[in-house]
């Protein structure tokens, strides 16, 4: 099967993806995510997307998901918005 960023090909099973904004705006996803990662690497997943994007203009967003480890790996482009596709190595 396809993996949820489309993005990890034959790898699909050990990639799996969740979006956290509308936790980032309670707080929680600071929380959640520090739990999740060490819990994914235990299920040896290999990768974590963020699909959906992250705002270009929302520089507290891309700094909280590059402080996690996620990296940008691609640009989405919606009217006169640009958001950034981001997975985090495990």
């Amino acid at each position: 099967g396809k993996c949820c960023c489309g993005r990890c090909g034959p790898m699909a099973r050990r990639c799996w993806g969740v979006t956290f904004s509308a936790l980032s705006r309670e707080r929680h996803a600071a929380l959640l995510i520090a739990h999740l990662l060490p819990l994914l690497r235990r299920l040896e997943r290999r990768r974590l997307a963020h699909v959906g994007g992250v705002r270009r203009d929302n520089p507290r967003a891309n700094h909280f998901y590059e402080k996690f480890g996620f990296a940008k790996v691609g640009e989405l482009r919606s009217r006169d918005v640009v958001s950034f596709d981001m997975i985090a190595a495990l």
